[in-house]
């Protein structure tokens, strides 16, 4: 599942540019395991999804606030 129904959302008359920002949570040792493994991780909308949230929380928040303080730096 990549973003849903998202493709539709810049579909508009007034053309507004979207974006879909990814962030991953899964722990580290959890990730490289399943990469040596090839097994497939659970995806954000499984019952199964845990995310690290000690560590995907701050680097999103740092993440998402560097993309929108870039956004408003542009000319």
């Amino acid at each position: 599942m990549a973003g849903e129904d998202f493709g539709l959302y810049g579909r508009t008359d007034e053309n507004i540019p979207i974006t879909l920002f990814w962030l991953g949570g899964v722990n580290q040792q959890q990730y490289a395991k399943a990469m040596k493994n090839n097994e497939t991780l659970p995806s954000l909308h499984s019952s199964k999804f845990a995310p690290d949230y000690k560590v995907a929380l701050p680097t999103g928040i740092k993440a998402m606030s560097n993309a929108a303080v870039a956004l408003f730096n542009t000319k």
